[in-house]
């Protein structure tokens, strides 16, 4: 398989508001561009049962929890640095993401990629 053919390819779906389904950590993943609503909308139409109870935001690098998040605290970077397994954090005040993805107190799990 080649990883960069598959997001060359996933990549115009996402820009459409369409959907995708990616390997995860120890399942498959249906995702969609969080910060289109109407993409969100469909990814929650799925009526897909989630292994977790809230649906996470991937990014690739620390800097990008800046896009979505004005003033995460420091410690979390230490913290998601140092985990053993893959991490998140669960951030409020998140801005940026479809309304509809969003917890209360407009909280969202966000997760460094690797």
């Amino acid at each position: 398989m080649d990883f960069l053919k598959d997001v060359e390819k996933a990549l115009p779906v996402l820009a459409d508001g369409g959907l995708i389904l990616f390997p995860a950590d120890e399942w498959w993943a249906m995702g969609c561009d969080a910060t289109n609503p109407e993409a969100a909308y469909k990814l929650l139409a799925t009526g897909i049962q989630y292994a977790h109870p809230f649906l996470h935001l991937l990014v690739a690098e620390e800097k990008d929890i800046l896009r979505f998040v004005p003033t995460p605290g420091i410690k979390i970077y230490d913290y998601l640095a140092g985990a053993d397994k893959p991490s998140y954090a669960i951030y409020e005040n998140v801005s940026g993401i479809a309304p509809v993805l969003l917890l209360e107190k407009y909280s969202m799990a966000i997760r460094q990629t690797n």
